[in-house]
């Protein structure tokens, strides 16, 4: 964000004095801010003026967005800040990218079908890329929808990358803030640090924007831990092979015994806590990982602590969901809707609502949010069936989701397998990461 200059610096405050908040509200966060800021090293005293009130903004939207949910509503109304404050609101390593002022501006705009594009900044480390950005046009555009993305380095799309867009608000709006978050399975180089953004949107009529951009801020290296450790918990065990910490998010390598008698499934808490016990926890809003641990091994994605230097780290895994081996699947007959075999500590009911289609009413107590328990089935042939979609709603007796798989010439019964089931190790794994 170094690329705020007085005139934009001006705008900004100019638009903030008109926010309506209470004095005290202020108050608390400007002595936040500013204690914070005090602790601050600056290494260029002669930046100090500009540096001084880049930061102390910085630190008044951090501190004001996490504590005073109607601030944050107020700064979402100022262009290019709204993607950030909902990104600050639930992954804390957010907070720490802009402190250190690793957002790199880029204000790139596009004109077509008079709509406009503007690529307002990126957050951009190994792990992956996140784009900001407004589309604005006179007159409403809430039923566009973003029909395809595409990130292109040497004119070539990234590959073993997952990509997050759109936007759920559909009211009627002229302009649409929003961003694109890419996730890469493996290290992104930027030796060639030229893209171009391909984004398509749809709606009365299709509009292609590609926007070519280039990054010019350093690319701070991912932080490598290396671990190889086994660990049992209830008898079973998992091997802990690396921790890597990039700016955006951590990811932490697994592999699961294949000795194991019991299918681990998912691990439904994650955090990385420091000697001060401060933590940093699962992925809220977003691709939470890579492969799956019923498959052998997964790199699962946590928030980012890449900015702080700690003296002491330490990993703990807790509410590890498993299956017996030969009940981590249930075997269902579309054609006869049947249900044929299911877990021993089964919590679900099952309905067969078409040839293709399962339904499953999910009654535990502890139900708040919509879980998609599978991906794929294996039918008579050994083929794979792969789900097609998944949807989900809530209803007064529980959560209600049906799952379609491929239809293509399925050799019934077939095996479902489960992805996630509430059904837990006894116990938690606490791993120290050793830090040189």
């Amino acid at each position: 964000m170094n690329n705020l200059n007085d005139s934009k610096m001006k705008k900004l405050i100019q638009e903030l004095d008109q926010i309506d908040l209470p004095k005290e509200t202020l108050q608390v966060a400007r002595n936040k801010g500013l204690q914070q800021f005090r602790l601050a090293k600056r290494k260029k005293r002669n930046t100090y003026t500009t540096a001084c009130g880049v930061t102390i903004l910085l630190l008044l939207f951090v501190t004001c967005i996490r504590i005073f949910p109607t601030f944050a509503q107020a700064v979402e109304k100022i262009p290019g800040f709204a993607p950030l404050v909902e990104m600050i609101g639930y992954d804390k390593g957010v907070k720490d990218v802009l402190k250190q002022d690793y957002y790199e501006t880029l204000n790139v705009t596009e004109n077509k079908n008079d709509l406009k594009f503007t690529l307002l900044g990126t957050i951009a480390d190994e792990s992956g890329i996140v784009l900001f950005y407004q589309l604005e046009a006179p007159y409403d555009i809430s039923k566009l929808y973003t029909k395809e993305v595409k990130v292109l380095q040497n004119g070539k799309a990234l590959e073993n990358i997952s990509t997050e867009y759109g936007w759920s608000d559909r009211r009627n709006t002229k302009i649409i803030k929003s961003k694109i978050e890419i996730v890469s399975k493996d290290s992104i180089s930027y030796k060639n640090p030229k893209f171009t953004l391909n984004i398509l949107f749809d709606g009365a009529k299709q509009t292609k924007f590609s926007i070519p951009f280039t990054l010019k801020h350093k690319i701070e290296p991912t932080k490598t831990y290396v671990v190889n450790k086994k660990i049992a918990v209830d008898g079973q065990n998992i091997y802990l092979k690396k921790l890597n910490i990039s700016p955006l998010r951590a990811e932490v390598q697994l592999v699961s015994d294949k000795n194991n008698t019991q299918q681990i499934l998912r691990i439904g808490s994650i955090k990385l806590i420091d000697e001060k016990g401060e933590k940093w926890g699962n992925i809220v809003n977003g691709t939470i990982g890579f492969g799956s641990l019923s498959d052998g091994k997964a790199s699962l994605l946590i928030q980012s602590n890449y900015f702080r230097k700690p003296k002491k780290l330490t990993l703990v895994l807790d509410k590890i969901e498993a299956l017996p081996k030969g009940e981590e699947y249930i075997v269902v007959d579309f054609r006869k809707k049947e249900i044929i075999q299911k877990p021993t500590s089964n919590k679900f009911i099952y309905s067969i609502i078409s040839p293709d289609t399962l339904e499953v009413n999910d009654r535990t107590k502890d139900t708040n949010t919509i879980n998609q328990f599978f991906s794929y089935a294996i039918d008579q042939n050994n083929e794979k069936i792969y789900l097609e979609s998944a949807s989900g709603t809530q209803t007064e007796d529980g959560i209600k989701t049906t799952y379609t798989f491929e239809k293509n010439n399925m050799k019934n019964p077939v095996r479902i397998y489960f992805d996630s089931y509430p059904h837990y190790l006894n116990g938690k794994i606490e791993v120290n990461i050793p830090i040189k």
